[in-house]
């Protein structure tokens, strides 16, 4: 990607048929009922977990961790991490009790 001049889907498309679909086959994928539908709902989805930049990552629809939540950029999976077991570990006693 970093050599590419991506601005479009179709030019998304062209990239992706250099790796064994054709670009009608990625066309119709990226614009299937079933993408849009997941599109529609990351719209919603990015105001209403107050996500304004990036990289932000929302574990278990609570935690919402960026570069500056955890200490630096290279600290975020750190912390994603240990969000992630700790919600894994609540969910089982939970579902154990």
């Amino acid at each position: 990607w970093v050599h590419k001049n991506v601005r479009t889907l179709e030019d998304a498309a062209k990239v992706y048929a250099k790796y064994g679909k054709t670009q009608q086959q990625v066309l119709a994928a990226a614009k299937s009922f079933a993408v849009q539908v997941k599109l529609n709902r990351a719209k919603q989805m990015v105001p209403a977990y107050g996500v304004d930049g990036t990289p932000t990552v929302v574990v278990a629809g609570k935690y919402r961790v960026n570069g500056n939540s955890a200490g630096g950029q290279d600290k975020i999976f750190d912390v994603v991490n240990f969000l992630v077991a700790k919600e894994a570990l609540a969910r089982k006693s939970a579902a154990k009790g």
